[in-house]
């Protein structure tokens, strides 16, 4: 029974991100059509080249939109509010922080990025996520599980005990799904 109780939990914890991804690619979609309409009586959309062409301008408009939200986001107005949302979203919404954590790590002036450790034990070492810094000579390491990354344990470890990997979230993160599969290649890059 906790077999399945935890396989379920698991598979609601995968889904969650699938489902927000989803929503988000439909909702630029959507944008996308919004955007093409008005072209149509500047554009003939009698023709496939008419259609994609329309549809090449509103993926463009909608990246330059992407692209000027971005420059908004780095005003302090902007900061404030995206740190009260995503406290809130932290609360509400299971494995949002882990979510965060991974994406802000593909931008490196991110700050609260998720880096890759490897946590030293007496006669093992084990691989992890740090999303926070040292607070008082501890780190809070997150040990995502195998194969399912989304169920892990979080402790608090002594930061001597914590080596920071120079590897990707990512390499870490296939090489737990993999059940360790590449995880001596990843530490031996240091």
């Amino acid at each position: 029974m906790k077999f399945i109780k935890t396989t379920i939990i698991g598979g609601v914890l995968f889904l969650i991100p699938v489902v927000v991804v989803a929503l988000v690619i439909q909702k630029a979609f959507d944008a996308m059509l919004v955007i093409a309409k008005p072209m149509a009586d500047v554009i003939p959309m009698d023709s496939v080249a008419g259609v994609a062409l329309a549809n090449i301008i509103a993926a463009i408009i909608v990246i330059v939109a992407c692209f000027v939200s971005g420059l908004l986001s780095r005003t302090q107005a902007a900061k404030k509010l995206v740190d009260i949302l995503d406290s809130k979203l932290r609360k509400a919404i299971p494995g949002y922080a882990m979510i965060r954590g991974i994406t802000s790590n593909l931008s490196a002036e991110q700050e609260g990025a998720m880096r890759s450790v490897l946590v030293q034990y007496e006669d093992r070492a084990r691989l992890g996520m740090a999303p926070e810094g040292v607070v008082g000579g501890k780190v809070a390491v997150y040990f995502p599980g195998s194969p399912n990354v989304w169920a892990g344990t979080v402790e608090i470890i002594d930061d001597a005990r914590v080596e920071y990997l120079g590897t990707s979230i990512k390499s870490l993160l296939e090489a737990v799904e993999g059940f360790g599969a590449g995880s001596v290649e990843l530490i031996q890059g240091n």
